[in-house]
């Protein structure tokens, strides 16, 4: 007998005003973070999705890195690929 099986999404959802991964914290899964500032200094071991007003990654990705921001910026390092959308402050009238 072989009965379908639903698949499983691993994944570490967080967000917030400030989120903060600490140079100490290890995500194991995926990660998708929707904040107005984001700091990892820690390390992801799958994807890190992340849209805010700024993203600043010091740590590693092991996976893709797709960010969506005012501010992207990356003194870390990512294994795979890195995608980023800034978005540009338009002149208010």
């Amino acid at each position: 007998l072989l009965a379908p099986v639903p698949a499983a999404w691993a994944f570490d959802g967080r967000e917030g005003d400030k989120v903060v991964i600490k140079d100490d914290e290890i995500i194991e899964d995926d990660l998708y973070v929707s904040a107005e500032t984001l700091v990892l200094d820690g390390t992801v071991r799958g994807d890190l999705f992340a849209v805010g007003q700024s993203i600043t990654v010091n740590g590693t990705v092991e996976g893709d890195l797709v960010a969506v921001g005012q501010t992207v910026t990356v003194d870390g390092s990512v294994e795979d690929s890195l995608r980023q959308a800034l978005q540009e402050l338009g002149k208010q009238r």
